[in-house]
């Protein structure tokens, strides 16, 4: 059921849509589908893969593994940041700044 919802409807229906601190993004990357990314208060956000097909891939993410998964898609931080506060930035830059001096196995530690 959750794959025919948008990302938007997904968070209404999780009852945290009040929770989104700043606009969606959209980010496509040639060759893969479109991710909308929608951070969430307190940190961390939904990642949500478009099908061609109509339907969605919805991953909650805490705010590491949003930072992980922002690193590892190589994602422009500034599309993830546009309209993000202060702390929320803080808090994604902090966990991106440090992935580069961990080893692989330790990033998901």
């Amino acid at each position: 059921e959750a794959r025919a919802q948008a990302p938007g409807e997904l968070l209404e229906r999780c009852g945290v849509a009040h929770e989104v601190t700043c606009p969606s993004c959209e980010i496509v990357c040639a060759g893969r589908d479109p991710i909308v990314v929608q951070r969430l208060r307190g940190g961390g956000g939904l990642l949500t893969y478009c099908r061609p097909e109509g339907l969605f891939v919805h991953t909650f993410n805490t705010e590491s593994g949003l930072a992980r998964k922002i690193d590892a898609m190589r994602f422009d931080t500034e599309a993830v940041f546009a309209g993000a506060g202060l702390v929320e930035r803080a808090a994604l830059d902090g966990c991106l700044g440090v992935l580069p001096f961990l080893a692989d196995c330790e990033k998901n530690a």
